[in-house]
């Protein structure tokens, strides 16, 4: 194997090794719903879930590569693509959470996301 490939190698196999352990983490997950009074607020909340599903996978590559969860956005490099502000409240080694709120919505969309433990490893 030449040099080259050996790094090349490496620079595929090592991310996704560390994606393979994240794939097995288990968690536990409680979300506090917002409310849509219309249509157009129904169309809002499907957007801001979108978004905050997009925020989960963006806080899981992040913890892969730190081993804690982003404290803010900026620090994810990741921008919702609705309306609504995001703020991320809390965050550890373990734990996330993170508020977004929309104008067309009654109240604020709350998740967290707690890891409870790695997965055991199947033989």
């Amino acid at each position: 194997m030449q040099p080259r490939s050996v790094v090349l190698a490496l620079v595929v196999a090592l991310p996704l090794a560390a994606f393979g352990r994240l794939a097995r983490a288990q968690y536990t997950m409680d979300r506090h719903p917002a409310v849509a009074a219309d249509s157009a607020g129904a169309t809002a909340l499907r957007v801001l879930r979108a978004d905050l599903s997009r925020l989960r996978l963006a806080q899981d590559s992040f913890y892969v590569a730190h081993r804690t969860y982003a404290g803010d956005t900026a620090g994810l490099g990741w921008r919702p693509e609705s309306d609504a502000v995001f703020r991320i409240m809390w965050a550890d080694s373990l734990t996330w959470v993170a508020t977004a709120q929309h104008p067309r919505l009654t109240g604020a969309e709350v998740l967290t996301v707690r890891r409870t433990a790695d997965a055991p490893r199947r033989p």
